[in-house]
């Protein structure tokens, strides 16, 4: 849930904004996630074991339509979703060209050895992409992903498990 926040949160910077009690516009949205949105079943499996794909995916339209109410659009893709990319390489070659402009990010998965989503949104080096986490987390190294199974050293990416998220 904190990376569809933090999409929101970074796409719509205004958002960020704190009202008289001292809470950040987003958090609204938050609330209206939880109290609003998500079953009993779901806040669960969200809380417990993290999220997969089509939780998430529910979580990015949800959020869409409480922008929408607000007068902001987004246009949502899954651009792996069909073609999943089989290597890192590839991942990252088609994945930062989406996110390349300022008015765009992609939620994307991690799995093992830190099962997370993060907000990635652009190439901060030759081999770095910056992230908008929730956690510790500012910079992911490209070379130390992998698609398939991790020795430890590196991080596995799930190929399908990415959400485009472009702000009109």
């Amino acid at each position: 849930m904190f990376a569809t926040i933090n999409a929101v949160r970074w796409l719509w910077p205004e958002l960020r904004h704190k009202d008289d009690d001292g809470e950040e516009r987003v958090a609204a949205l938050a609330l209206h996630l939880v109290r609003d949105r998500l079953n009993a079943a779901q806040f669960k499996a969200l809380y417990l074991d993290g999220d997969e794909l089509p939780l998430m995916s529910k979580l990015v339209d949800w959020a869409h339509e409480w922008l929408r109410a607000d007068g902001k659009i987004a246009v949502i893709s899954f651009p792996f979703s069909r073609d999943p990319p089989a290597d890192r390489k590839a991942y990252w070659t088609r994945l930062l060209p989406l996110i390349e402009p300022r008015s765009a990010i992609a939620i994307v998965g991690f799995d093992d050895p830190y099962p997370h989503w993060t907000v990635a949104t652009n190439k901060s080096g030759p081999y770095s992409v910056r992230i908008f986490d929730s956690d510790v987390f500012r910079t992911v190294d490209v070379r130390r992903t992998v698609i398939g199974k991790t020795n430890g050293n590196t991080w596995e990416i799930d190929p399908t498990a990415v959400i485009v998220v472009e702000q009109k």
